[in-house]
């Protein structure tokens, strides 16, 4: 499913043939390629612990607690 909600891949019939399947991805293949970058960058490890640290700040705000204040760099 990812795959294809980035589009960096294209839905397949299994009781299709191949053969057109393949013409397709090798004709759209910058397009797919731009699609798997994005994937790649949003389902990261480094974006996927953003979130969960944006989703934790957000409970924090809703139970009245203070958000822990970012790393500064001294």
């Amino acid at each position: 499913p990812h795959l294809l909600e980035y589009g960096a891949g294209v839905a397949w019939d299994p009781t299709q043939p191949l053969g057109p399947l393949v013409h397709s991805i090798t004709f759209d293949r910058v397009d797919l390629r731009g699609g798997a970058q994005r994937m790649a960058e949003d389902l990261s490890d480094d974006r996927q612990g953003q979130r969960l640290l944006e989703v934790y700040d957000q409970v924090l705000r809703e139970k009245g607690g203070a958000t822990p204040q970012k790393d500064v760099a001294v």
